[in-house]
């Protein structure tokens, strides 16, 4: 998908804050190689709108956001986790898509 293990997101039109692309950590972290996991995390904190937000469409936000930024169709997201995490700094909510290849 690309070659880093995680990339910023600048584009202001994306609420996601930062992707990992799990595969390029270690493929032991992926447990089919026909596709890969990709974590996104959204930067919010504890009862704001996006802590808020129902899994359902977090995992849709999440699939926009990688179809805009030229990733992967949505059609091609397999499935999507969604794993608050309080107090992290800053508090995160990763999304993790795995996407066939």
């Amino acid at each position: 998908m690309f070659p880093d293990n995680w990339l910023y997101i600048h584009d202001p039109t994306v609420k996601a804050g930062r992707i990992q692309n799990f595969e390029n950590w270690s493929p032991d972290m992926v447990p089919d190689l026909t596709k890969t996991s990709l974590g996104l995390e959204y930067f919010c904190n504890e009862g704001d709108t996006l802590w808020t937000m129902l899994d359902a469409d977090l995992i849709v936000l999440g699939k926009h956001a990688i179809e805009r930024l030229g990733l992967a169709h949505a059609a091609d997201i397999v499935d999507g986790w969604v794993w608050p995490i309080p107090k992290a700094i800053p508090c995160m909510t990763p999304l993790i898509a795995p996407i066939s290849l």
